[in-house]
């Protein structure tokens, strides 16, 4: 069955696709007749079911986008044995790569390096909107919705990452006073001094204190800065 879903990425398949397009860029300058001979496997590198259908997507792909045609003309076949989880792979020691256009090679490496460097530039801090739960690598906290307390904590949470200064992707943040934290948060209904009681002031710095204790414990790469009656939220990774 023909698919031109995009095949897994893995350190495998990615150096099957830097050799092709070394091969080409060093030695052809351009397609030739003649195969290239690639090894499936390099020392150091793992034979599991897992990569052996990593490998037949990353090929049928590329046949599929008439890019490459493959061959396997040494019949002997490698055997690897897993008794500690009952598993064995069968492989080929090399396939012979016939290149037609390497544009779609190319364009692989090209996605490869974007998602790089899109990991690179994102925050390791995870907010979920949809369960109100923050979490980085084993730190986990969840706001409870329907808990009092939590209620108010949490919509003034959600003010304050929305506007912060992350210093991994560059964003530069800005700093929110009491009474827009309170007023975003409909801790108040409208921005009038009336509305603005001394009393709210002191709740939205409660709230504040509070939920910046939350991140402390918990290790959380998150602080919040106070300087002039504003608060902004810096999260670190």
């Amino acid at each position: 069955m023909k698919t031109k879903s995009l095949p897994k990425l893995t350190p495998i398949t990615l150096r099957y696709a830097r050799q092709l397009v070394s091969y080409v860029d060093d030695f052809l300058g351009e397609m030739d007749e003649q195969p290239y001979k690639l090894e499936t496997y390099l020392k150091g590198e793992w034979p599991t079911l897992d990569t052996e259908q990593d490998r037949n997507d990353f090929w049928l792909y590329l046949i599929n986008l008439g890019a490459v045609s493959v061959s396997y003309p040494d019949k002997k076949v490698n055997v690897v044995e897993y008794t500690d989880i009952n598993q064995i792979v069968y492989f080929p020691s090399y396939h012979l790569i016939r290149l037609l256009d390497i544009a779609p090679v190319r364009e692989l490496l090209k996605i490869a390096e974007k998602r790089k460097n899109d990991e690179q530039t994102k925050s390791k801090v995870d907010w979920d909107p949809m369960t109100s739960t923050l979490t980085y690598k084993s730190a986990r906290h969840k706001f409870r919705q329907g808990n009092k307390g939590d209620a108010p904590k949490l919509e003034v949470f959600k003010e304050l990452w929305a506007e912060q200064k992350c210093e991994r992707t560059r964003s530069k943040g800005m700093p929110l006073s009491i009474k827009t934290l309170a007023t975003r948060a409909e801790l108040i209904t409208n921005r009038q001094e009336a509305s603005f009681t001394k009393n709210i002031e002191d709740w939205v710095i409660q709230l504040v204190k509070d939920i910046g204790t939350v991140l402390k414990e918990k290790e959380f790469p998150i602080s919040i800065k106070r300087e002039n009656n504003t608060y902004l939220m810096v999260v670190s990774e």
